[in-house]
């Protein structure tokens, strides 16, 4: 990939601008749909959509709920509007990593886990207008790595930066197992 290829020349360690504002919003863009996909959010999505069904009445199948929390939650199936449920939802995963600092962390070591869960979100609440940090392995030796207002003099802003093994193990560890206020 683009970012690999990048990411792999040591002299980008030097650069203040590792990644341009497209490769910035595809990558929000994908932590935004592996987000929608933790089984975590479709359950409350289904629990969501069962409030809404048992609220209008009538009879409605554990299928029926099950699919409109899918849709909700996956909205690949149809064209959405700005004013749709759906685009709400993307927006408010989206948003919050707007003004967060972001750097590619590279280690050449291959320490880092890829799995189906797939990433490490702190916040302390959700809807939020920033995370606290955010961790996305993309592959074992890359991480895209993203700073809250607590942690951005920890990271500089739009950088390649290498992480050693000590720090893989950490983000490691918050993905697998993840603590109260983390997804």
């Amino acid at each position: 990939s683009k970012l690999e290829r990048k990411a792999y020349f040591k002299e980008n360690l030097k650069i203040r601008h590792f990644i341009d504002r497209d490769e910035r919003e595809f990558w929000q863009s994908y932590i935004t749909f592996q987000i929608l996909r933790l089984p975590q959010i479709v359950k409350g999505a289904k629990e969501e959509a069962e409030k809404v069904f048992n609220g209008i009445g009538g009879e409605y199948s554990t299928y029926e709920i099950d699919s409109f929390a899918k849709m909700s939650v996956f909205p690949f199936f149809k064209e959405i509007s700005e004013e749709s449920i759906e685009y709400k939802i993307l927006r408010s995963i989206f948003n919050p990593m707007n003004g967060m600092n972001m750097a590619v962390g590279v280690n050449r070591n291959g320490k880092l886990i890829t799995s189906d869960k797939t990433l490490s979100v702190d916040a302390e609440k959700f809807p939020c207008d920033e995370y606290e940090s955010l961790f996305f392995p993309v592959t074992s030796t890359l991480c895209l790595m993203f700073a809250g207002e607590e942690y951005k003099d920890t990271i500089t802003n739009n950088t390649l930066i290498e992480i050693d093994d000590e720090w893989c193990d950490d983000i490691n560890r918050a993905i697998a197992e993840p603590r109260p206020g983390q997804i």
